[in-house]
């Protein structure tokens, strides 16, 4: 016997209808099968779950659309929406800071640290993403679930928009409680911690210290050697490299936005004073301190400068006796001389004037080819393919040494001095931080500037994190 024997059909079905599923719910938008005729049970609910098909309904009708299906699509957007927000916060936030210090404290070495940190950030980064695009995924799963009336996308999208809302809450928990430590200025992010209450007791400026840089390696190297060497003595330090030209940094000094740069004596001089004339270390190192404006202090200069530096090739030193700025006047013939244009200017107290003025050497025996590269590869090239004679070259460039260039000597201080020294805001300021500064400046020399510029190039091509760290650690600094 079948389900085609009337006594198993439903009372006035016609025989040609599909045969009665038992009461199974069907679907919305699919006919109601049993009713108000239906003889075996009430009626069921749809897969929805919100309401009961009516009584009333005529047999075969549609099953009417649940009257809050369309207020929970609109949820399940506003969920996902709730989350991307919430997600992408996660993926440019700053968590090296506090990383560093805690690597550190578990007594990692630097190079350790750093390969932690880059492992660490790349793995981070990748799960952030990861994370986001899964749960991306998942809203889409459920919103399409439901546009297919799937009762487990209603779950489903139920559980996700409860846990949504629930992270968003505590993050945000968490940002206003992390702001209020920080007295609402995430600059200030780790003056609560241990270091710098100590700071503060021993009578230092009780926050972080904002280390800067201009914007080329060899001063980022030295932001870094002060920043690494202020850590070291327990300081919390905060990075702001390449931040720039000097107008731009000294701006920052003076509203407080970085509290220590590298500079050199000499250039920063000239920069508040355009009168000044002293030449010497030492001079320079007077008349900077009562140059420098109020509010801005320069610490102790190192020996290691950079500066302008005349170079020849070591067959042309020995070739014709030249060791030094003094024997260029004795030279028989042209003098070729390649470097900065601004060489051949009057104002330029270590170009071309300065050599006739203070050293004899005439101006019809100096020919003079201006190469705009800051005695880059091009001045060096010029000097070792034989178009030069004579090259300005800043002191610290690797190629000197590379080359084995003769740098000339300038006993009558031709050229102004150009120590590195820290400048700092004066209010930030401490024995701490002077400790821990003048360490530094008392160890560098300009090999070391030479050295450390030559292995952030070449085949080496270190960080100046990195370069700054292996220094620190061969001086028994850190």
């Amino acid at each position: 016997m079948t389900n085609q024997d009337p006594q198993f059909q439903n009372p006035g079905q016609n025989p040609a209808d599909p045969p009665f599923d038992g009461g199974r719910a069907p679907q919305y938008g699919q006919p109601a099968q049993g009713g108000a005729a239906d003889p075996y049970g009430p009626p069921v609910g749809s897969r929805f779950g919100t309401q009961a098909y009516g009584a009333d309904a005529p047999y075969g009708a549609p099953v009417a659309e649940p009257a809050k299906f369309r207020t929970l699509l609109t949820l399940t957007l506003l969920s996902a929406v709730l989350y991307l927000l919430s997600s992408i916060p996660g993926l440019f936030m700053d968590t090296e800071g506090q990383t560093r210090a805690q690597l550190e404290q578990a007594g990692m070495s630097p190079e350790e640290i750093e390969q932690a940190l880059q492992f660490g950030g790349t793995v981070g980064v990748i799960s952030a993403v990861a994370i986001l695009l899964i749960g991306l995924g998942l809203y889409a799963l459920v919103y399409f679930g439901l546009k297919s009336v799937k009762n487990w996308a209603r779950i489903l999208g139920i559980v996700l928009a409860i846990l949504s809302v629930v992270g968003a809450v505590l993050g945000m928990l968490a940002a206003g409680l992390l702001l209020a430590a920080c007295g609402g200025d995430p600059l200030s992010a780790a003056s609560s911690s241990p270091a710098a209450q100590a700071d503060a007791s021993s009578g230092g400026a009780g926050d972080v210290i904002r280390v800067g840089s201009a914007n080329f390696a060899e001063s980022e190297i030295l932001g870094e050697l002060y920043a690494q060497a202020l850590e070291a003595e327990g300081l919390q330090v905060e990075r702001k490299m390449q931040i720039g030209a000097r107008e731009v940094y000294i701006a920052a000094l003076q509203d407080g936005s970085v509290d220590v740069v590298p500079e050199y004596t000499g250039n920063l001089l000239g920069y508040f004073d355009k009168e000044a004339t002293a030449s010497s270390s030492e001079e320079v190192a007077a008349a900077l301190e009562g140059a420098l404006p109020q509010g801005l202090t320069a610490l102790t200069p190192a020996a290691a400068e950079n500066k302008d530096s005349y170079n020849v090739t070591a067959g042309f030193s020995k070739e014709h006796g030249i060791t030094s700025l003094e024997d260029l006047a004795g030279y028989e013939g042209t003098l070729r001389i390649g470097g900065l244009p601004e060489l051949a200017g009057r104002d330029y107290g270590a170009g071309l004037s300065g050599l006739t003025e203070i050293y004899g050497v005439p101006q019809e025996k100096m020919a003079f080819t201006p190469i705009s590269d800051a005695g880059g590869p091009l001045t060096v090239r010029a000097l070792t393919d034989g178009d030069v004679d004579v090259a300005n070259i800043f002191s610290t460039t690797p190629a000197i040494q590379e080359n084995g260039f003769v740098t000339l000597e300038d006993p009558k201080g031709m050229i102004t001095a150009q120590n590195v020294v820290p400048l700092m805001s004066t209010a930030k300021v401490s024995d701490r931080v002077r400790t821990a500064l003048d360490a530094v400046q008392k160890e560098l020399t300009t090999d070391d500037l030479l050295a450390m510029n030559a292995a952030t190039m070449g085949e080496e091509k270190k960080q100046p994190r990195q370069v700054a760290a292996d220094w620190l650690r061969q001086k028994g600094l850190v």
